[in-house]
């Protein structure tokens, strides 16, 4: 497999994403960082982290529309994974321009698949590549590059839309998580949060950890 063909096959498998930055000039605001939030937590003692409009997510082809909002429970005792929740609005998404926190706008760019992807997804010439490491990390340094996981702090993005995930201590194969990648947050981190759209179509959030 030479460059040209791996860059052709990485291409086949990337995914579209949304990179969320603080806006600093003109811009549709995509999203709201901190601040009380737009939409109402249940009962309790809740921070708002982050709020996003889902029209981006709706024309990729994912089955949402109005709002998403991820908060954290402040009540003492809750095990990490307990701690993070989903609130989301059906319906045309409402405007964020007037929000107290920190509007976001958004920047199109491509998530390459990582290495586990490349393994489960790729061709057989692919895995076989991978297979040699001489021949394979050159050209494997490219997603490292590209992964937001890897710059994000040094280029401001506080999170981003769609995507590919990477593959945590805990996951035991790529493809072991189930259903989508709808948002992931690098601000504040850690945890880095991910919201997941189930093949039944609820959302959940998944705290990540080193």
């Amino acid at each position: 497999m030479n460059p040209e063909q791996f860059r052709e096959e990485c291409q086949r498998l990337a995914r579209p994403r949304l990179n969320l930055r603080r806006r600093s000039g003109p811009g549709d605001v995509i999203g709201v960082w901190g601040g009380s939030g737009y939409l109402p937590p249940p009962p309790g003692a809740w921070r708002h982290r982050i709020t996003v409009a889902c029209d981006w997510l709706t024309r990729n082809g994912f089955s949402l529309s109005g709002l998403l909002s991820v908060y954290e429970n402040l009540d003492e005792g809750r095990t990490l994974d307990e701690r993070f929740i989903v609130v989301r609005s059906d319906g045309p998404s409402a405007t964020l321009s007037s929000s107290d926190g920190i509007q976001l706008v958004g920047t199109e760019d491509v998530a390459l698949p990582p290495v586990e992807a490349l393994e489960v997804y790729g061709s057989e010439e692919m895995r076989s590549l991978l297979h040699n490491p001489d021949q394979a990390e050159p050209l494997l340094s490219t997603y490292e590059e590209r992964c937001p996981l890897h710059y994000a702090d040094r280029e401001g993005i506080y999170a981003m839309l769609g995507g590919r995930h990477v593959p945590w201590p805990e996951n035991d194969a790529y493809d072991d998580e189930p259903g989508r990648l709808v948002l992931w947050t690098f601000k504040d981190s850690e945890p880095w949060l991910e919201v997941w759209q189930r093949p039944a179509g609820h959302l959940e959030v998944v705290p990540r950890i080193t």
